[in-house]
């Protein structure tokens, strides 16, 4: 089955917002720490953010392609070099 909905910024919005009020949520510490440390070294903030709005200039949009295109941010989020 193939899925074409679209990432839209209400969808990820909510879905952060879900993260956050989970509370003791891993998902919501992982997601809140990888916050922190965007927000303690904005020079990588700076890098993430560009793709992320040059992949979404590419495809049209928070697309699933989109997403997987993100080497950096997954870098980043996941540690990996």
């Amino acid at each position: 089955m193939v899925c074409s909905a679209e990432f839209t910024d209400i969808v990820v919005a909510v879905n952060l917002w879900a993260f956050f009020v989970a509370g003791s949520e891993s998902s919501a510490h992982t997601a809140s720490g990888a916050l922190i440390e965007l927000a303690n070294h904005p020079e990588i903030q700076d890098r993430a953010r560009q793709e992320v709005k040059k992949a979404i200039s590419k495809y049209g949009g928070l697309t699933f392609d989109a997403i997987r295109s993100l080497s950096y941010l997954e870098q980043v989020l996941y540690g990996n070099s």
